[in-house]
């Protein structure tokens, strides 16, 4: 359990996994997206640019938001 709250406290182990978990969310949004113009490639591209822009869009913000966390705690510890 000691292990466990040192990795926590010391070495950033929480905000890393959450960053890894952003990341995983972001290849899925690319995935989906990826799949979902393959699949509806009929469609004008205006069309499959909005739908890819409303999955992807909030994937890359939490990514973002999660970097900007991760940068600012590790200049805090400093």
């Amino acid at each position: 359990m000691k292990w466990i709250q040192d990795q926590l406290e010391n070495h950033m182990l929480f905000r890393r996994l959450m960053l890894v978990g952003a990341w995983w969310i972001n290849f899925e949004a690319a995935n989906l997206s990826f799949r979902f113009a393959m699949a509806t490639s009929l469609q004008s591209g205006s069309d499959i640019a909005i739908v890819q822009t409303a999955i992807q869009a909030p994937a890359v913000l939490l990514t973002g938001y999660f970097i900007k966390l991760y940068c600012k705690s590790a200049d805090l510890r400093k």
